[in-house]
């Protein structure tokens, strides 16, 4: 009895195993039917120059997704039970109302004004207000007494308007890159701006190139911005 009823599960089992290896083998002849060449072709596509380097919410982003459903549709694939591609849904984000404006004041020269956006731009940081003060360039704006290095030592920078870097002080040669990353990072570099009682921060870093304007550096807001200009000891930032 127990061998009739071993050879019956058997029997009903066969079927499943049969479609089931059946699907696998299919799975994975079409998985060694794609070559290293087509792969690398699909690299070289979305990491090409047109799509600017597909940053999260640009229109070139965008234009690489619709790259990749229209391969979808070309291959078979079908859409998900909304009939489409592509997943939507609310994500927050922050919106500039005023880009404010940005003056230079040096003692011995004229007043110099930076242009909206090929000058600066607010960052997400940004707090309203306007302020004006004595600039102080701070480097990169770290404290790391560890790695025996500190942009703060011996500069008072309470209650006035900093200058800093964005990235860490090392070559590509250092083999302490691991130990400076943590440096490297915007919160922290803003976090120890306030903690050294700094007012508004002009932040230096490049520009995003998607944005509809001059590549390049210009000076951020966290209560600053990015730019070419040269740098002068007074600042007044209206906003």
């Amino acid at each position: 009895m127990k061998n009739f009823l071993l050879s019956l599960f058997l029997l009903l089992l066969t079927p499943f195993i049969l479609i089931s290896q059946e699907k696998q083998e299919k799975v994975l002849e079409t998985f060694h039917s794609i070559s290293s060449h087509e792969i690398l072709d699909f690299a070289k596509e979305l990491s090409s120059e047109k799509y600017k380097g597909r940053l999260s919410g640009s229109p070139k982003y965008l234009q690489a997704a619709e790259w990749c459903a229209s391969k979808f549709k070309e291959w078979g694939v079908q859409p998900a039970n909304n009939g489409s591609y592509f997943q939507y849904f609310p994500n927050e984000y922050s919106k500039v109302f005023s880009e404010g404006s940005v003056t230079y004041s040096p003692e011995t020269s004229q007043e110099i004004k930076l242009n909206f956006p090929e000058d600066y731009y607010p960052g997400s940081n940004s707090a309203s207000g306007t302020v004006s003060g004595e600039l102080v360039y701070v480097g990169h704006g770290i404290t790391a007494p560890e790695l025996g290095y500190d942009n703060y030592e011996n500069v008072y920078v309470e209650g006035k308007i900093i200058l800093m870097e964005s990235g860490i002080p090392y070559s590509k040669n250092d083999t302490t890159l691991s130990d400076w990353t943590p440096y490297a990072y915007h919160r922290y570099k803003f976090r120890n701006a306030v903690k050294h009682g700094a007012a508004w921060l002009l932040y230096i870093g490049k520009m995003p190139e998607y944005r509809p304007f001059r590549s390049g550096h210009a000076i951020r807001f966290f209560r600053c911005i990015t730019t070419t200009r040269a740098i002068h000891p007074k600042c007044s930032l209206l906003k």
